[in-house]
């Protein structure tokens, strides 16, 4: 995975093999596109698991090396600077994971401004959440003098 991760988007993203991956992830049996909210935990899997690489790949190169070598915390900063941030520093390019997390965050709005499928439900002095039923007056009553 890490060379998936060692790249540059230079012109379309989907040039890149994992954000071709990630769209392929997207599709729903019947051809249609999966919902943000069901999309976007195939992103934060594969960013947590970019995470993971990026840690063991800095671990691999920390110990194969002869010389005078940075501290492994220095290794890890500067992949999670080349690879693993949003913004980058003005000398980097736009990497598949940048991508990612702005898809993440597209979703995130989507997620948070749309209706969904409510689970309380009111009628009259009757409340309802998912199996569990009471009524007003019980839940006041209780709570008052419990």
């Amino acid at each position: 995975m890490w060379i998936l991760l060692d790249q540059e988007l230079l012109r379309d993203p989907y040039d890149s093999a994992l954000l071709t991956a990630m769209a392929v992830l997207g599709l729903r049996e019947d051809g249609g596109w999966l919902p943000p909210d069901a999309y976007s935990i195939h992103i934060a899997a594969v960013i947590k698991v970019a995470r993971m690489v990026t840690i063991r790949q800095s671990i691999l190169e920390f110990e194969d090396r002869d010389e005078q070598p940075p501290t492994l915390l220095e290794t890890v900063r500067s992949k999670v600077l080349k690879f693993l941030i949003k913004t980058h520093p003005p000398q980097n390019q736009p990497c598949p994971i940048s991508f990612l997390f702005e898809l993440r965050s597209y979703a995130g709005v989507i997620i948070s401004s749309t209706p969904s499928i409510g689970y309380l439900t009111f009628d009259g002095f009757d409340i309802t959440f998912r199996d569990i039923s009471f009524s007003l007056p019980r839940f006041t009553d209780a709570s008052y003098f419990g």
